[in-house]
């Protein structure tokens, strides 16, 4: 597929972007992924030790709207990373937030690790103040030390 004929293709998808009132962020993403882009990292769920996928769960619990926002972002980071800001925010040494900006004027946060390549989503939450709160940082922190110590059990 030709350079040309993957401009046309993001330009389609930016103006169907544009007509359906989406973020210019959204646009922005759209145009920089191209059809032949490989994914610089796979997406994987945290599994806990009883088999549940607590991000998976929380994502199914929210509107079809709001788990496509969330869902678009972690796509363009898994085939852009490094990210910053805006849409990435480095918290800690392996710990990071993708920012969601929802519809409805809410603000989701999905709280990841990187091991190797592979992304994986440790936690998910709707932000109700500034900071993060303390149970969610921490619980992200678990899950991120859990991963941590299976993939050196795996090694």
């Amino acid at each position: 597929m030709g350079l040309a004929h993957q401009t046309l293709i993001s330009l389609r998808l930016l103006k169907g972007y544009q007509r359906k009132h989406v973020s210019g962020i959204d646009c922005f993403k759209t145009w920089f992924i191209s059809m032949n882009d490989q994914p610089v990292l796979s997406v994987t769920f945290f599994r806990t030790d009883a088999g549940r996928l607590p991000v998976q769960q929380w994502l199914k619990s929210l509107n079809k709207v709001d788990r496509k926002v969330i869902g678009r972002d972690i796509h363009y980071v898994q085939f852009r990373w490094p990210l910053g800001m805006p849409l990435v925010r480095k918290i800690e040494p392996y710990l990071w937030e993708v920012r969601s900006q929802l519809r409805s004027g809410r603000i989701a946060r999905v709280l990841f690790t990187v091991r190797g390549n592979e992304m994986v989503l440790l936690h998910g939450f709707i932000k109700k103040s500034q900071r993060i709160a303390q149970t969610d940082l921490s619980l992200a922190r678990h899950r991120k030390n859990l991963c941590q110590s299976r993939r050196t059990a795996d090694e």
